[in-house]
């Protein structure tokens, strides 16, 4: 067996060997299960979950630890959905009864945001910025705005303007809105329901105008004209932010997201 090369599963790839050599057979729910059977593949991955040691102490390893692995262990299961056509036999591992994961998620505010562009130093910051906090997009989907990302070039995505070796590039990547701003296709995480990870991202005057300009000088998603990746993005953010005293332990590049949706929930 030989195991997909994704970040996520890279980071734990030992836990992921664990968990594939626990089992004579990956755990696999058949493609017409009998009564019982559609569980049985889920209620092994579930023992095996429950299992998991801490390997320095013995003990049962934490909460956040075990969701982390079971993210990993999805991973595998929609890379054998998407590439290797097991679509009918990826058992459902959602709610294995896992202690809850203490998860600390805080938003930025509008005076946290006001402080990051106040504190901008070139141009490209005030882009990032200023798209993060209005297209609320993640930061895969903003570092996808490159003509070179790979699901751009993958020949096995379905052929359109923003793919293949015709791909639009630059600021040519933007479409204009009739009654402005614009959109404009990014790629996130695949998953079971959106297989390509391609979505379109809705994009505001000021940050369509900002990105156009942005693009149009540097053909891609740039950071000091390096490449933006998604661990060059939180690295900035996160020193930027300790720079102007606002930086807490849980507000990152997905903080931006939680602020867009709670001013929309307020409006």
């Amino acid at each position: 067996f030989r195991m997909p090369k994704l970040r996520l599963l890279a980071n734990g790839r030992r836990r992921v060997e664990n968990f594939i050599e626990s089992f004579p057979v990956l755990p696999m729910q058949p493609p017409s299960p009998a009564p019982g059977q559609a569980s049985q593949a889920r209620a092994q991955i579930r023992e095996w979950m429950h299992s998991l040691l801490n390997v320095k102490t013995g003990e049962e390893l934490a909460p956040r630890s075990k969701h982390t692995i079971l993210r990993r262990i999805v991973t595998l299961y929609n890379w054998l959905d998407r590439e290797k056509g097991f679509h009918a036999s990826v058992p459902n591992l959602k709610e294995l009864d896992l202690p809850g994961e203490s998860k600390v998620e805080l938003a930025y505010t509008q005076e946290d945001m006001r402080a990051l562009l106040q504190a901008a130093q070139t141009g490209d910051e005030v882009t990032i910025i200023t798209t993060l906090a209005q297209v609320a997009c993640r930061e895969g989907e903003l570092c996808s705005l490159d003509p070179e990302h790979p699901a751009r070039r993958s020949p096995t995505n379905p052929p359109c303007a923003c793919c293949g070796p015709d791909r639009r590039r630059g600021s040519a990547m933007l479409t204009r809105n009739a009654t402005g701003g614009g959109w404009v296709h990014a790629f996130g995480k695949p998953t079971s329901a959106n297989r390509t990870g391609k979505r379109v991202l809705y994009v505001p005057e000021e940050s369509y105008q900002l990105l156009a300009k942005h693009l149009q000088l540097y053909g891609r998603m740039s950071l000091r004209a390096e490449p933006l990746t998604p661990k060059r993005l939180r690295d900035w953010l996160r020193k930027r932010a300790i720079a102007i005293g606002i930086y807490q332990v849980g507000e990152n590049t997905h903080a931006f997201r939680r602020a867009f949706e709670a001013e929309f929930q307020r409006n």
